[in-house]
């Protein structure tokens, strides 16, 4: 009986041994503004590390108090985790891993959650020039020098 009950037993055991190996792990975090203010309904994507480029990568947005969850990401490893939000102003490139609390973090069976808190940098603005015709501004401008430009501060 007791063989018996030991090889019913032993699939379910493998099965469940295989089910916890499937990636099913979790990132969470808070985005917050240049100010440390929770930014709501901002667009964050999950990277992995070391996936095909071409590999659609996982998107959610933070809620009204600044917070992200992604849930169920399909691979273990490394991932950073950046807002790509064309309409708030803010890419990959603009927001990086730069300030990031940690700059990445890893998944494994036995690490399945981790948690992210992304910064946000201060959006990018314009300089308006305007000229007196004179040459001046522009040897002043490129060495960094706005004293001579009207309205730079």
């Amino acid at each position: 009986m007791v063989v018996f009950l030991g090889l019913f037993l032993l699939p379910a055991a493998i099965a469940q041994e295989k089910n916890e190996d499937q990636p099913n792990g979790q990132i969470y975090g808070i985005v917050v503004d240049p100010n440390g203010n929770p930014a709501k309904g901002i667009t964050v994507e999950a990277c992995p590390q070391g996936v095909p480029l071409s590999t659609v990568l996982p998107r959610t947005r933070s809620n009204d108090t600044g917070e992200y969850r992604f849930e169920k990401l399909p691979w273990w490893g490394t991932y950073r985790v950046y807002a790509e939000d064309d309409d708030a102003g803010y890419s990959t490139y603009s927001t990086g891993p730069g300030r990031n609390e940690p700059r990445e973090v890893k998944l494994t069976p036995h690490d399945r959650k981790a948690y992210l808190k992304v910064y946000l940098p201060l959006k990018a603005g314009f300089l308006h020039i305007r000229s007196d015709e004179s040459k001046n501004w522009e040897r002043n401008i490129r060495d960094g020098d706005f004293s001579d430009v009207d309205g730079a501060t």
